[in-house]
């Protein structure tokens, strides 16, 4: 439906004069002795043509404006989200669900009364996509920031089917609370009762030291196998190092055994977790897992030193205490007597102004060691520019703030999880101080402040490769690793954060060159390796890597820091080449390998995950459906009160001037005024 409405620029009331001069002026040029000359026909159709072109100049004089008034009726609007998962597969017969969902979205399309819009999700949301069920992951958390993309439209609430099996980006039970809409899950898989056992996760650290013992959790879970009896072997090169009979006692089992692996070769060790196959199991890809540990003979001594007892110092020596490349301390500076030198130190809220700092400063120089300097209400601003570690910290005001942090860029040196990236942006906030913070010796940016969720100009954490010393202008981070927990059921993310930042600090210590990267990767997911170039050598080219005859180019990503990200395109050891050429011609070689498993993690997979889908209608004050009942799904919308249609109103303005065949009418019209008393013989 559409309206149109003139207006004018200039006012209406010009037309009066403009049209007495035209009628004048064709009174004048029109006189009764011209009406003799010429037959009576003509003679007015020349007055008609001549009153013509006056009036659509005297309209365009006027400058009119056209307005246009488009009116559309909008049904009520609702998104279909299908998780286009392999995990989907186990639920429906012959592992197929195209034919259910098919006949399902046809319905759907067919609806009168909504309109319902067909996209479907693995990593990304896809519109059009053929649905195969065959992607590696379900990212879930993608629903919610394209339900923004879609807020011109009259949308009334969002449907995702799915088994809620959600391995990949955020958690999506948080951001459920701040859906723009009611989330209605279809539960796929949820009444399913297969019997099945598998791993559920296997805690261990990926570096160990030779010659020693390392302990690792194995938790497994089983559903409706009770009184069946399994087997779980550990192997390594297909031989068989320990076995462990486990007996299922109910029909929902769970079982943890902390073991112990012994490390006898230095370099990359590979085991294999496996479980006897029962009958009747409805998955067995989730009987076996594959671990990798880099054995390792050296130690690194850390020590945590602060102004006051601190939850930060905790959190810190949490996560360094875990990995056993390292040996760590605590201590508040006023109870601390050094006996050794320590390899690395966490300094928080030091230097202070206290005694104690300036008789240990006098004693030891930590410029000397890598160092994460954590800023807070007790640093001294004064003495910390006096240690010359790279900062100049001017404090504007104690008047405390909360912020929140963000990757300077995608080549940030931290690689950072998309939940983590959610926790340190959004979730929990560290108390930052009003100051001024200057780099003279330069480095590298590893977070900026996040301040209201608006990225700003100011550093929160700085690398400084020469002094060795990572700047945290912010306590509290103590939070970062409890939200973790709270999100993720553990301190994974966090613990990554943390080794990042010390590995960092200790290549820059070592001055050698070092090449690290990941031991253990999924088809699929880039393996990462890293290039640290010692500050006395000076590359010729960019370091190079060769895997399977291919060759991969290290790109700089930071000071003397080169990276390359490999994707393989195949599970198994692959076997690497690197190298790197110094412009003094020295070489460094290094040979190496690392193992891609099988992605299987949509596979592993045996039951829905209901309670995931459940919070998530809860919060977003949506609704809980089985899949089996997916025909009361367009009831289920139209109970709501506030269902109905709109009208949607745009309007479009256009300028008359531009509409060009105007011109041509009056054109037009001159010309055969002309050719007319032409013919006549008309002046």
């Amino acid at each position: 439906m559409t309206d149109f409405g003139i207006d004018f620029q200039i006012s209406i009331f010009w037309a009066i004069p403009l049209l007495i001069v035209s009628l004048w002026l064709i009174l004048r040029l029109y006189h009764r002795p011209i009406k003799n000359q010429i037959p009576k026909f003509w003679f007015y159709v020349l007055i008609l043509f001549r009153t013509l072109v006056f009036l659509l100049l005297i309209f365009l004089f006027l400058k009119p404006l056209i307005e246009q008034v488009f009116r559309t009726i909008e049904k009520p609007y609702v998104p279909v989200f299908i998780d286009n998962s392999a995990s989907m597969q186990m639920y429906f017969p012959d592992n197929n669900p195209q034919p259910s969902v098919s006949e399902f979205t046809n319905m759907l399309k067919n609806e009168k009364e909504i309109e319902f819009d067909i996209f479907s999700f693995g990593k990304d949301i896809l519109k059009n996509e053929t649905i195969g069920f065959k992607q590696k992951f379900t990212n879930i958390s993608a629903v919610f920031p394209y339900l923004g993309y879609l807020t011109g439209k009259n949308m009334v609430a969002a449907v995702i089917i799915s088994d809620g099996n959600h391995n990949f980006g955020s958690n999506p039970v948080y951001l459920s609370e701040k859906s723009l809409v009611p989330i209605i899950n279809l539960v796929v898989g949820g009444d399913l009762k297969s019997p099945d056992i598998g791993f559920d996760r296997i805690f261990y650290n990926q570096t160990a030291f030779w010659q020693t013992t390392a302990t690792l959790k194995v938790q497994l879970a089983a559903d409706f196998l009770e009184g069946k009896k399994t087997t779980l072997e550990v192997k390594k090169d297909g031989r068989v190092l320990q076995s462990f009979p486990i007996v299922i006692n109910n029909s929902s089992f769970f079982w943890e055994k902390e073991i112990e692996l012994e490390f006898k070769e230095v370099g990359l060790q590979l085991f294999d977790f496996e479980l006897k196959v029962l009958e009747g199991e409805a998955n067995v890809l989730n009987n076996k897992q594959k671990i990798a540990i880099k054995v390792i003979d050296k130690k690194t001594n850390w020590l945590i030193l602060g102004s006051a007892p601190h939850p930060d110092m905790a959190a810190i020596h949490g996560i360094l205490s875990d990995n056993l490349n390292f040996t760590v301390v605590s201590q508040i500076i006023s109870n601390y007597k050094m006996t050794s030198v320590p390899d690395a130190v966490v300094l928080h809220q030091l230097p202070d102004i206290s005694a104690d700092w300036r008789s240990l400063s006098a004693q030891f120089n930590f410029g000397d060691i890598p160092k994460l300097v954590i800023i807070g209400t007790r640093t001294q601003f004064k003495l910390l520019n006096e240690q010359k570690w790279g900062v100049d910290a001017k404090l504007i005001s104690r008047n405390l703030d909360f912020s929140n942090a963000t990757p300077e860029s995608s080549q940030s040196l931290l690689q950072i999880s998309p939940a983590f990236l959610d926790i340190i942006q959004n979730k929990a906030p560290l108390i930052t101080q009003y100051a001024e913070y200057k780099y003279p010796l330069g480095g590298n940016i590893l977070l900026k402040r996040l301040y209201k969720g608006i990225e700003t100009n100011d550093v929160l954490m700085q690398f400084v490769p020469s002094t060795k010393t990572v700047f945290l202008n912010a306590t509290g981070i103590w939070k970062w690793a409890m939200e973790d927990y709270k999100q993720n059921a553990s301190k994974t993310n966090f613990q990554e954060f943390v080794n990042q930042v010390a590995s960092l600090m200790l290549k820059q210590n070592e001055n050698k060159e070092n090449l690290e990267y990941n031991l253990i990767t999924s088809e699929g997911e880039p393996a990462i390796f890293q290039f640290f170039v010692p500050d006395s050598l000076k590359l010729k080219t960019a370091p190079k890597l060769s895997i399977n005859k291919e060759v991969i180019n290290f790109v700089p990503v930071a000071e003397n820091i080169f990276q390359a990200k490999v994707v393989p395109d195949s599970a198994g050891l692959k076997n690497f080449i690197f190298e790197a050429v110094y412009q003094n011609e020295k070489k460094y070689r290094e040979e190496g390998a690392f193992f891609v498993e099988q992605n299987l993690l949509e596979s592993k997979k045996s039951r829905a995950d209901v309670a995931l889908l459940q919070q998530m209608s809860f919060r977003s004050k949506g609704a809980l459906l089985p899949w089996e009942s997916r025909n009361q799904l367009i009831d289920s919308i139209l109970f709501k009160k506030n269902l109905k249609s709109i009208i949607r109103t745009t309007s479009q303005v256009d300028d008359v001037i531009h509409f060009k065949y105007l011109f041509f009418i009056i054109l037009f019209l001159l010309s055969a005024e002309w050719l007319v008393r032409k013919y006549y013989g008309l002046d």
